[in-house]
C-alpha cells in the first residue's frame, strides 16, 4: 500500500515535471498566448497611458522576455511615448527558495522614448527624443538601484554611463515640500531645457561618459563624473570646432573645466579657450577662462574671473585682454551699443591694445550692468587718422532703458602735440557732455570725432603750435540741448590762399545758433578782428549769416600776391585796410540774398601796377604815348555796397602825384565786371593839379573808359574813342 502510494507520488511528480518542461519550453519558444498578453497588460498601465505588448516569453538564461514593448498616451495617433524592442526581468529562482527576491533586476534593449513637455506641441523638433536606450539594472537592495551600463543617443550626442540610485524614501513629503520634479517655485523649467537640446547639432558625434551615486536622501553623498568632448558642433548660437568639459559634483559643491578651439561664440572668434566653473554648494557660481579671442592678426590674449550669485542674482568680475578691439565689434552692434562704431574705427598698427576692465550688477529685479576699465594702445590709427598713443578710460552704466557712457581720461598723443579731455554720452537724456584740451591739428582731431566737422575744415590748413580748449553739451537726436564753446588759438593758419599766423577765435553753439566772437588774426603784417554768427530762419531749414569784420594796415604786395597764387617780379607795395558788415543766407548759391556795406583803402601802393589796370594803361598810351609805362605812388579809397549777387562801388579813388582814377561799377560773384573810370592829370589839392585839369578839361572824354569781361579776364575800352 506505502509502496503504491509513493509510486503514484514519484508518477505525479514526473507528470509535474513533464508539465513544467513543457510549459517552459512552450513559454521559450512561443511565449504567452496572446488572450493572456491582453488580459495582463491593464495590469501593467500607468494613468493616462495605453500599454501594448507582443509577446511575454520566458529566457532560461535572461528571465522574463517582453517585447515590443509599446506605452501611448491616451487619445494620440502615431508613434508611442516610450517603446523597445525587449524588455527583460531578471530572475533569481535561487532567492525564491531561499525567501529573497526573485526579480534581480531588469534590461532595456533597442528602446526609444520621447517627451513633449508642452501640450500644444505636435512636431518631432519640439519634443526630446532618445533612440538607442540600453540600459541593466541591478537591484542591489530594497531601494538601491545599480546601473551597470546605460546608453543612449540624444540629438546628436551620444550617452553612455553608470551608477548607483538610492530610491527616495519619502517620495511623498518631497513633492508636498515643492521640491520633486512636477512642481513647486524651484521646478525646472522643462521647455527651456527642451529647446536648449534641441538646438544642439553637430557634424560629429558628441559623447558624454558619466559615473554617478544619488541619494535623494541625502545630497550630501551625492557623485557625478561627466565627461563630454565632440567636434564641430553648433548649440545656442555657439559654433565650435572641437572642445571637451569634465564635470565633478561631489554633494553640494561641483566643478566644471572647459577646453575648446576654433568656436565662435556671439559672433566673436575665439582661437582657443580654457575654463574652470566651481559651484561652492551654497549660492556662489565662479568661472575663471583664458583664452585667445579673435582671428588671425585680430587675435590676442583674453582673460575672464567672474562670480554669479544664484540667490541674489548678482554678479561681479574682471576681464584682462591684449586682443584687437574689432574682434567684439558684432556682438556689440547686436546689443545695440555705441561702444560698436568706436571700436570698428580703429586700426592697430604695431601692437594690440592692452584692456583692464572691471564688471558689476544684476539680472533683477532689472537688468542692470557697471563696465569700468582702462585701454592703452600705441601706434595707431583711429578713423584713418594716425596716432602715437592713444589712452581711454570708460565707466559705462548699461540696463533695460538705455546706457551712459563716461569716458575719462581720453589721450590722444601726435606728433605735433596731444590732445586730453573726457566725455559722458547718456541715452537716457540722448546727449553727450564734453570737454577738452588739444594742442595737436584741429583737422586731425575733427576728423575723429565728425566726419561731418572734418569737412567743415577742408579748406584750412594748419601748422606750428595749437591750443584748443572746448566744453558744453551736444543733443543727439535734437539741437534744443546743444550749448557748446570752444576756443582756438594756432600760430599757422591757412584758408585756401589767405596765411593767418597766428589766429584766434571763440564759437559758442547753443541750439542752432552759431557765434564767432573775438575773431582776431594776424596776415600779412596787418590784423584783422571781427565777429559773425550763424542763426537758424524761421519755417526754414536755411540759415542766416552775419558778419562784421576789419582789416588794418596789410600789405598790399603780399596780398596780391596771395590773391594771384604767384609772385609777381614788380612790387606793388602799399598798406591795405577794409571794413566789411554781411549778412545772407547760407544755402544759396547765387548769393543773391547776401547784402551789406563797406569801405576799402590803400596808402603808399603802386596800384596801377595790378595786372587789372594793364588794359587800362596800354589804351590810355595810345591817347598820350608813354603814359602805359607809368608806375608811381597812389593812394586808393571807396565805399562799398553788397546786394543782388553783386558788390558795387559809386566812389572809387585812386589819387597820385602825376596821375588820378575815380570811378563806379559793379564786380557780380560770378566774376563779370562792369565799370566805368576817368583819368585825370595832377592832384586836385595843389595849384599845378588845379591848373593842369582845368586845361585838361577838353580832352577829359578822352580818357573815360569801360571795363568789362570777368576778374580773369578783363577787358578796358575807351568810352568816345574808336579804339
Amino acid at each position: 500500500m506505502a509502496f503504491g502510494i509513493l509510486r503514484k507520488i514519484k508518477y505525479a511528480l514526473f507528470i509535474l515535471f513533464v508539465i513544467v518542461l513543457v510549459t517552459v519550453f512552450y513559454l521559450t519558444s512561443v511565449g504567452l498566448p496572446r488572450a493572456v498578453v491582453r488580459k495582463i497588460e491593464p495590469y501593467l498601465q500607468f494613468s493616462g497611458m495605453v500599454l501594448n505588448m507582443d509577446k511575454i516569453k520566458l529566457s532560461v538564461f535572461e528571465g522574463i522576455v517582453v517585447t515590443k514593448v509599446k506605452y501611448y498616451k491616451k487619445g494620440d495617433i502615431g508613434e508611442p511615448v516610450v517603446q523597445a524592442d525587449k524588455f527583460v526581468l531578471i530572475l533569481e529562482p535561487l532567492a525564491w527558495l531561499t525567501g529573497g527576491r526573485g526579480v534581480s533586476g531588469f534590461i532595456i534593449k533597442n528602446g526609444r522614448a520621447q517627451f513633449s513637455l508642452d501640450e500644444k506641441t505636435v512636431s518631432s523638433s519640439g519634443k526630446l527624443v532618445l533612440d538607442n536606450i540600453y540600459t541593466h539594472v541591478i537591484f542591489d537592495a530594497q531601494a538601491c538601484l545599480r546601473i551597470t551600463n546605460f546608453s543612449t543617443s540624444v540629438s546628436g550626442l551620444k550617452v553612455s554611463g553608470r551608477g548607483t540610485l538610492i530610491l527616495p524614501q519619502e517620495t511623498a513629503a518631497i513633492e508636498k515640500d515643492g521640491h520633486g520634479l512636477g512642481g513647486g517655485t524651484n521646478a525646472p523649467n522643462f521647455k527651456y531645457i527642451l529647446d536648449k537640446i534641441n538646438s544642439f547639432t553637430s557634424t560629429n558625434t558628441v559623447n558624454l561618459d558619466t559615473d554617478f551615486y544619488v541619494d535623494p536622501n541625502n545630497i550630501d553623498k551625492l557623485s557625478v563624473r561627466a565627461n563630454v568632448h565632440g567636434r564641430d558642433t553648433v548649440y545656442d548660437g555657439f559654433a565650435v570646432g572641437a572642445w571637451s568639459v569634465n564635470i565633478s559634483v561631489t554633494g553640494k559643491t561641483g566643478r566644471a573645466t572647459v577646453a575648446l578651439k576654433d568656436a565662435e561664440i556671439e559672433k566673436v572668434s575665439i582661437q582657443s579657450a580654457n575654463g574652470v566653473l566651481q559651484f561652492d554648494g551654497k549660492e556662489v557660481l565662479s568661472v575663471s577662462m583664458k583664452s585667445t579671442a579673435g582671428k588671425g592678426a585680430y587675435g590676442g590674449p583674453l582673460s575672464l574671473q567672474c562670480k554669479y550669485n544664484l540667490v541674489s542674482e548678482k554678479y561681479d568680475g574682471h576681464v584682462t585682454s591684449a586682443c584687437d578691439l574689432r574682434a567684439f565689434v558684432p556682438l556689440l552692434r547686436d546689443l545695440k551699443l555705441k561702444l560698436a562704431d568706436i571700436f570698428a574705427d580703429f586700426d592697430f598698427k604695431r601692437s594690440l591694445p592692452s584692456a583692464e576692465i572691471d564688471f558689476n550688477g544684476g539680472l533683477k529685479p532689472a537688468f542692470l550692468c557697471r563696465i569700468r576699465g582702462e585701454v592703452l594702445t600705441d601706434t595707431l590709427t583711429y578713423k584713418r587718422v594716425p596716432s602715437l598713443l592713444v589712452k581711454v578710460g570708460f565707466d559705462a552704466l548699461l540696463d533695460d532703458n538705455g546706457e551712459r557712457v563716461t569716458i575719462k581720461p581720453l589721450l590722444i598723443v601726435r606728433d605735433e602735440g596731444l590732445a586730453r579731455g573726457e566725455l559722458v554720452y547718456d541715452s537716457y537724456g540722448e546727449v553727450i557732455t564734453f570737454s577738452a584740451l588739444s594742442m595737436s591739428d584741429p583737422k586731425a582731431i575733427c576728423a575723429m570725432i565728425d566726419p561731418d566737422v572734418a569737412a567743415a575744415l577742408d579748406p584750412f590748413s594748419f601748422s606750428g603750435y595749437f591750443y584748443i580748449t572746448a566744453f558744453g553739451t551736444v543733443g543727439l537726436k535734437s539741437s534744443a540741448p546743444n550749448d557748446m564753446e570752444f576756443n582756438f588759438n594756432v600760430s599757422d593758419a591757412r584758408w585756401k590762399m589767405f596765411a593767418l599766423a597766428p589766429c584766434a577765435l571763440t564759437l559758442r553753439i547753443v541750439d542752432r545758433t552759431y557765434k564767432f566772437d573775438d575773431v582776431h588774426a594776424s596776415i600779412y603784417r596787418g590784423v584783422i578782428n571781427g565777429a559773425a554768427s550763424i542763426d537758424p530762419v524761421a519755417d526754414s531749414s536755411n540759415m542766416l549769416f552775419s558778419v562784421s569784420a576789419k582789416a588794418e594796415n596789410i600789405d598790399f604786395g603780399i596780398l596780391i600776391n596771395s590773391l594771384s597764387g604767384k609772385e609777381v617780379e614788380r612790387a606793388y607795395e602799399g598798406i591795405c585796410s577794409a571794413s566789411v558788415n554781411l549778412q545772407g543766407l547760407l544755402d544759396d548759391p547765387g548769393g543773391k540774398s547776401m547784402k551789406g556795406e563797406g569801405w576799402l583803402k590803400i596808402d603808399n601802393g603802386r596800384i596801377f601796377t595790378v595786372p587789372l589796370f594793364s588794359g587800362l594803361f596800354d589804351m590810355a598810351g595810345k591817347v598820350i604815348p608813354g603814359l602805359g609805362h607809368f608806375n608811381g605812388i597812389n593812394n586808393a579809397r571807396a565805399t562799398i555796397k553788397v546786394e543782388n549777387g553783386k558788390v558795387s562801388t559809386r566812389d572809387i579813388f585812386i589819387e597820385g602825384d602825376i596821375l588820378s582814377l575815380k570811378g563806379s561799377g559793379d564786380v557780380y560773384f560770378d566774376g563779370r565786371l562792369d565799370f566805368r573810370v576817368q583819368i585825370t592829370f595832377m592832384r586836385q589839392k595843389s595849384l599845378i593839379g588845379n591848373v593842369v585839369q582845368i586845361l585838361a578839361m577838353p580832352f577829359t572824354k578822352a580818357f573815360e573808359f569801360r571795363l568789362s569781361g570777368t576778374v580773369e579776364n578783363p577787358k578796358w575800352e575807351s568810352a568816345y574813342l574808336p579804339f
